[in-house]
């Protein structure tokens, strides 16, 4: 009797991917992948996160304002959940940043030039205007 072996995930995640460039999302090579993450336990690509977060703005008293460098290097630390807890609390950590953002304090300066502090919400995703978003998908 000849017996094949048959590795069902690469013949999975192939159709995934080919389905999900149907969808417009952008394939990245797992090399580019890797470089992108700059070492093998990061996730995200910074780059491309910096680039996005940075074009976001908070109104305050009617004005836009752009979020500052250092709330930006928040929140994309933020993504970088630590395992202490498990698996699951990471993984819940980083759901609950994706689907709501993060609250980041924001120096603000009133006519006068009084320093005061406010909390605006900063968003990982565009769900009002996904075509905002960049969608990729990459190999395991």
């Amino acid at each position: 009797m000849n017996h094949t072996i048959f590795n069902e995930r690469p013949e999975s995640q192939d159709r995934m991917i080919k389905m999900l460039e149907k969808m417009g999302y952008e394939y990245v090579s797992r090399s580019e992948a890797e470089e992108k993450r700059g070492n093998l336990s990061k996730v995200v690509f910074e780059d491309e996160l910096t680039a996005f977060l940075n074009s976001q703005h908070y109104t305050y008293r009617g004005k836009e304002y752009n979020f500052s460098a250092e709330s930006v290097t928040r929140a994309i630390r933020e993504l970088d959940a630590s395992l202490l807890q498990g698996l699951l609390m990471a993984s819940k950590d980083i759901y609950n940043h994706l689907t709501s953002g993060i609250s980041v304090e924001e120096k603000i300066y009133d006519e006068n030039d009084n320093l005061g502090i406010q909390s605006f919400d900063l968003h990982y995703i565009d769900f009002d205007n996904p075509q905002n978003n960049k969608w990729q998908v990459t190999e395991e």
